[in-house]
């Protein structure tokens, strides 16, 4: 909740005008579908302060790229790697129950800026394109937004 407040902030309260970009991995809607998923209760103090996170970094992310795959793909990564992750110490079925979780707190982070501003959300599929294919990708839509 820190982390979301004070980035907004360090964000809005920015005063020149050509300031340089700022590119967050896993950033607020990653920390957003976090919270939404795994953190405190559901109560309205806390609905309220997540809608105005999300409402405001919809109105200040200018880009949002999604790397994502299929569940059942990022699991095999997860497993693969030598990171902590809470997917690891579950079986198939509570991990990939625990992803779906997480993915339709992600979804619902997204959901403004993806209605909104659908050109500044971006997924791209890691399992049918390589990094390579990605990077290339991103170059051309950056050039193509004048970047």
């Amino acid at each position: 909740m820190v982390y979301l407040e004070s980035w907004l902030g360090k964000l809005t309260h920015r005063s020149d005008g050509e300031s340089p970009p700022v590119l967050y991995d896993h950033g607020p809607f990653f920390r957003l579908a976090k919270l939404q998923a795994f953190g405190p209760p559901d109560t309205v103090r806390f609905r309220r302060w997540w809608e105005s996170m999300r409402d405001a970094w919809s109105g200040t992310m200018t880009l949002v790229i999604w790397l994502d795959a299929q569940d059942s793909i990022l699991l095999a990564r997860i497993r693969n790697r030598n990171r902590g992750h809470p997917c690891e110490a579950l079986n198939d079925d509570e991990a990939l129950a625990w992803l779906g979780r997480y993915r339709t707190a992600f979804e619902s982070s997204l959901s403004i800026i993806r209605q909104l501003r659908p050109t500044d959300l971006v997924r791209f599929d890691t399992s049918s394109m390589s990094p390579d294919e990605i990077a290339e990708s991103l170059i051309e839509l950056i050039e193509t937004r004048g970047g």
